[in-house]
């Protein structure tokens, strides 16, 4: 018996004692009846490919399945790669710009592109921060970013504050300390 056969009679015999079977008994006895070759249909199929021309249209037709198979296989991983859980990741960076926080500038920008979002700001902050005590989190749509809070008495510096944040799914607001700004994505 040929290879095929033997792979769907196993699997005839399997839906055959399976009780929960949509299809009866006869429906499948049928159906595999359809699909089963004679041992001299299996032979003749297995060396179709005997003269140039046929050898040639046989490499022909497995190039193309070959090519199908490709196909298939970066389509479905291409659906399985979208599923992504949802995360939030920064890097900060501090440029002091003053010893005293008079000359701070209220401006505020965005640079978007296919890594992330930097946000550029200057904030009067602690003269001792570390940017491992900035955290970030997701509250819905919202990224928070938890800057650390001064002490009374504590010497506050002007910093300049370079922020790139990357996330998923995409958020619609920041929240920088007491600050929220909406977020736009760009229709390009």
């Amino acid at each position: 018996m040929n290879p095929a056969a033997l792979l769907l009679s196993s699997s005839v015999a399997t839906l055959r004692s399976s009780s929960c079977s949509i299809l009866s008994k006869v429906e499948v006895s049928t159906i595999a009846s359809q699909f089963t070759m004679s041992e001299a249909e299996w032979s003749h199929s297995s060396t179709f490919c005997n003269s140039t021309e046929q050898i040639r249209n046989c490499s022909q037709k497995s190039y193309f399945t070959f090519i199908k198979l490709i196909f298939a296989c970066i389509i479905v991983f291409c659906l399985m790669s979208c599923k992504r859980k949802p995360f939030v990741e920064h890097n900060v960076k501090f440029e002091k710009v003053s010893d005293d926080c008079k000359e701070q500038q209220t401006y505020f920008r965005i640079n978007s592109n296919f890594g992330g979002e930097r946000y550029e700001f200057e904030k009067c902050l602690a003269a001792d921060i570390n940017k491992n005590l900035l955290t970030t989190e997701r509250r819905g749509d919202t990224v928070v970013v938890n800057l650390p809070a001064s002490s009374p008495g504590q010497k506050n510096v002007l910093y300049h504050v370079t922020l790139d944040i990357d996330s998923y799914p995409l958020y619609r607001f920041l929240s920088i300390g007491e600050d929220t700004f909406t977020i736009i994505p760009s229709e390009k």
